[in-house]
């Protein structure tokens, strides 16, 4: 496969690049301590330290593929709005109703972009390609 604005063949698929550019991350540190009786009792103390994430290259960054849109928000708002309907003040039951058709929109925002674009897209990210050499990405039906 030559990339089509420099000819070079060193070129790879988006997926290859991200997958082999992301490493997830989980290490766990114990510690020991030593000291008088201020440090966790006459003899010391110790503790265990936990960490995890996510590694990438910068070439991984640039190849990652498409996300879909998250319903945070709309779940965020529909808990916010919840208990206030539940309220006898008529101002509370206008926010409520206001979170309520918010948390709707954005629920039917976010659906319909997983369901109509977000296919499109991800197709268009696996049939792209990136040089090496150059750095741009380009499209390859097969």
């Amino acid at each position: 496969m030559q990339c089509p604005k420099c000819s070079s063949d060193n070129t790879q698929r988006l997926e290859v690049i991200y997958e082999s550019g992301t490493q997830q991350i989980r290490t766990v540190s114990n510690t020991v301590g030593g000291g008088g009786a201020y440090g966790g009792g006459a003899f010391g103390g110790g503790g265990v330290t936990s960490t995890s994430g996510t590694q990438q290259t910068g070439s991984a960054k640039k190849a990652a593929p498409p996300t879909k849109k998250s319903y945070i928000g709309a779940i965020l708002l529909g808990i916010v709005a919840f208990p206030v309907l539940f309220n006898p003040s008529v101002e509370y039951f206008l926010i409520a109703g206001g979170c309520t058709a918010l948390a709707v929109w954005l629920g039917r925002r976010a659906r319909d972009y997983n369901m109509n674009v977000w296919p499109g897209l991800k197709k268009i990210w696996s049939e792209s390609w990136m040089c090496n050499k150059c750095g741009s990405i380009y499209q390859h039906a097969f």
